[in-house]
């Protein structure tokens, strides 16, 4: 068992990279911190935490250099490929098979199939693991029109009035 890997206590060296953006800060570092008292608590083992700038932790992700990596993201548009798209560096052939064949493919359900696949892919080979999601939560003035919610929780106010 992984329990046996290590002695008690034993500081290993694994370090996980994080950013802790302000506007998330708070629930990032509560998980990151609560994941790695339970593998403290488990298996016994110190793993550290190294916290640096967004820039300098996306190079290491496209470079595959790291362990483990917090991320926080909110797709930016409703489509499957926006977050499937942040696992081509992991330079594997059948997964980068699957999203060249849903660029390619001819319908909206083929493409929909191969980005399935691609995402059993990744939840197979364990390459990210959902720790929370957000909710968004708004009030809106009875008054307010024409506010555009988009899944990702941004909103849109191009086009808002307030009705008299």
């Amino acid at each position: 068992s992984p329990k046996n890997l290590v002695q008690d206590g034993q500081d290993i060296p694994i370090r996980i990279y994080s950013s802790f953006d302000h506007r998330y800060s708070e629930y990032i570092q509560k998980s990151i911190h609560s994941i790695l008292q339970q593998w403290k608590d488990t298996f016994g083992i110190n793993i550290g935490l190294e916290n640096m700038n967004m820039a300098i932790l996306y190079d290491r992700l496209h470079k595959n250099n790291f362990q483990i990596a917090s991320k926080i993201y909110i797709e930016v548009f409703a489509d499957p490929i926006a977050f499937l798209n942040w696992f081509r560096p992991y330079q594997n052939e059948t997964y980068n098979n699957l999203l060249s064949q849903a660029e390619t493919a001819e319908n909206k359900e083929e493409r929909l199939k191969y980005l399935l696949d691609a995402e059993n892919f990744v939840v197979d080979e364990m390459l990210c693991a959902p720790v929370f999601s957000y909710q968004f939560c708004y009030f809106k003035n009875p008054a307010l029109e024409n506010v555009h919610v988009a899944k990702s929780g941004y909103l849109d106010f191009k086009w808002a009035y307030i009705y008299d």
